[in-house]
């Protein structure tokens, strides 16, 4: 096109042809920066909105302090308007600094100095007013000559040479009166977000409770679930009254941004500050700025509605009210004294709360109330919690934790035959005592002594005691008690139980065999209700005629009844323990076989 064998005519269609093209470039370039124009005067708009936020607020709390009813009341808001005169100092701050760097780039990209004060065909719109120091100079970009010029930013935002290590730059013209640009941008920016949330914790201290906020310094996260970790574990270290804590890592948040952003064209990525001014034009830097000038007054308002509402006619609006009352304990026993506590809850009809449980769900939401439903477990303590939400006035919700427990009652029932409640000496005789509605259980025994134990029987774990008969006792006692969560003693009752001697145990099988003798085996029988029990035999004396031999272990060997006949019975005494406790011997007699 434009060259090689074509005609002079197909030559000048060509060029044409790339001047058209050159021109609809330029003029979707054009498109592109006068919509910074609008950007900017969008985001000015909604800095107005911001600041006139905060200002509300504050005008608020200025006349609770000159008509406050009492001392108090007067007293707690003068502090709390000191506080906001701190915020509002470092905002103020902040804003003039952006504003400075602001007229550095216009001056750089050399606007005319008429345009650079306040009039009707200026840039300057609305400049600095002391009376208003927190509200940003209100400028027109239609009137920048300049507007695509973006070497002079770069240089001002400290980039022109390395996006990863952004350089400090000292401001020349006298409009920026003195201030730095580059990487003092991030530290100011940092700075700012640290100290209101300094001075937004602190002013919730009181006399008796002091909070300080630790800033986590956080500069780098994957995506907003991992900030929303981070600022919750980095706010861990900091001492914030529980009703603070939301707004405050709301606060943290909006004002955190990454350090180092990924960047196709630079390995290991480039800085903030090269990811938002680089070959930015002049206009679209300028747009940057008010909207970093916007987050601050965002988070200014935010903090100034949160310290308002700590007087009173705060940032929730209510048109109705219900009494409430709530026992101390969701389980009682007869008799039982306790407290219940009655409060009035105000709503509003037409925000009801938002509940998230963390177990159970939702059944009903209804006059500022929701209802629940859970199932209780098998025994024990529940634990009933999850978190309560209601809109504030400008529709934010802030949710708040709740938690409560309720005592499960164990299912119990009882059968007693009463002819076979006996006890056994010599023998750990077990014991489990159930209390319905009680935290604990425990029993005190007459004519013997206890020991708190636990054991396994058929795959099933128990809990109880070890009740041990004392020498020459012919009934025990047990005195059934429980405690109760204020840790009162609760009787249930007495039961008697017989004594009597503990089993003795017999020798299994009744054979011995000429050749090979047998293995003496002693217990109780299958019948036995016991368990736990371990026999072992440990010797005994063979009777064969007149001769008595000894033998060890739980063998009696062939040759001891050599000379036995076979058909006739043969004595045997069995020493053995129980459990490693000696008993006494056990006589029997065994045939023998072949």
């Amino acid at each position: 096109m434009g060259g090689g064998k074509e005609t002079p005519r197909q030559k000048m269609i060509g060029m044409m042809y790339l001047v058209l093209m050159a021109m609809l470039a330029l003029n979707v370039s054009k498109s592109i920066i006068d919509a910074f124009v609008a950007i900017e005067e969008n985001i000015q708009i909604s800095s107005q909105n911001e600041h006139a936020r905060g200002l509300e607020k504050l005008m608020e709390l200025e006349e609770k302090y000159k008509s406050g009813d009492t001392p108090e009341i007067k007293a707690k808001a003068k502090k709390l308007l000191d506080y906001i005169a701190l915020i509002d100092k470092e905002t103020a701050k902040q804003i003039q600094y952006l504003d400075a760097l602001k007229m550095e780039i216009l001056v750089e990209i050399k606007e005319e100095p008429a345009k650079l004060k306040p009039g009707p065909e200026s840039i300057i719109m609305v400049g600095f007013d002391k009376n208003y120091p927190l509200k940003p100079m209100r400028m027109n970009l239609a009137h920048v000559t300049n507007k695509d010029k973006y070497d002079e930013g770069m240089r001002i935002f400290g980039i022109a040479k390395n996006m990863k290590a952004p350089e400090v730059y000292a401001c020349k013209s006298p409009e920026a009166k003195g201030a730095k640009g580059g990487i003092e941008l991030w530290n100011q920016m940092n700075a700012f977000r640290g100290k209101i949330c300094e001075l937004l914790v602190a002013s919730s201290s009181t006399d008796t409770a002091k909070y300080k906020f630790v800033d986590p310094k956080i500069y780098a996260f994957k995506d907003l679930t991992d900030l929303q970790k981070k600022v919750k574990d980095g706010l861990k270290k900091s001492k914030i009254n529980g009703d603070d804590v939301q707004d405050v890592e709301k606060i943290y948040k909006s004002l955190t941004k990454n350090e180092i952003l990924e960047d196709e064209h630079e390995p290991g990525g480039v800085h903030w500050l090269g990811k938002t001014f680089n070959h930015a034009p002049s206009v679209a830097a300028i747009a940057s700025l008010s909207s970093l000038q916007k987050e601050i007054l965002t988070a200014r308002a935010d903090a100034v509605s949160l310290i308002r509402a700590r007087l009173g006619g705060g940032e929730y609006s209510f048109n109705k009210i219900v009494g409430l009352a709530f026992p101390e304990s969701a389980v009682l026993n007869p008799g039982d004294q306790f407290e219940v506590t009655v409060m009035m809850a105000a709503f509003d009809s037409d925000k009801q709360p938002i509940v998230k449980p963390q177990g159970g769900s939702v059944t009903g939401v209804a006059d500022g109330r929701a209802t629940l439903k859970c199932t209780a477990p098998s025994s024990g303590e529940m634990i009933i919690k999850g978190t309560v939400g209601v809109a504030n006035k400008r529709g934010e919700i802030k949710e708040m934790p709740y938690e409560t427990k309720i005592q499960v009652a164990t299912k119990a029932g009882s059968i007693s035959l009463p002819e076979l409640s006996v006890m056994y000496t010599n023998w750990d005789n077990k014991v489990v005592a159930v209390t319905s509605g009680m935290v604990s259980s425990d029993i005190t025994v007459q004519g013997g002594t206890k020991s708190k134990k636990s054991w396994t029987a058929d795959g099933q774990k128990f809990e109880g005691f070890y009740v041990n008969v004392s020498p020459g006792t012919r009934q025990v006692i047990l005195n059934l008690t429980g405690k109760d969560r204020t840790g009162k003693s609760v009787a249930f009752g007495t039961y008697k139980y017989k004594v009597k001697p503990f089993p003795s145990p017999l020798v299994q099988g009744g054979t011995i065999s000429k050749a090979s003798g047998t293995k003496v085996i002693v217990g109780l029988g299958a019948d036995s209700p016991f368990t736990g029990v371990n026999f072992v035999v440990t010797g005994g004396e063979i009777t064969v005629g007149d001769a008595t031999t000894s033998f060890t272990g739980d063998r009696v060997p062939a040759a001891l009844v050599a000379k036995a006949k076979v058909g006739k019975k043969v004595s045997i005494d069995v020493f053995y323990t129980r459990n490693g406790m000696r008993g006494n011997p056990i006589a029997s007699s065994l045939k023998v076989t072949p």
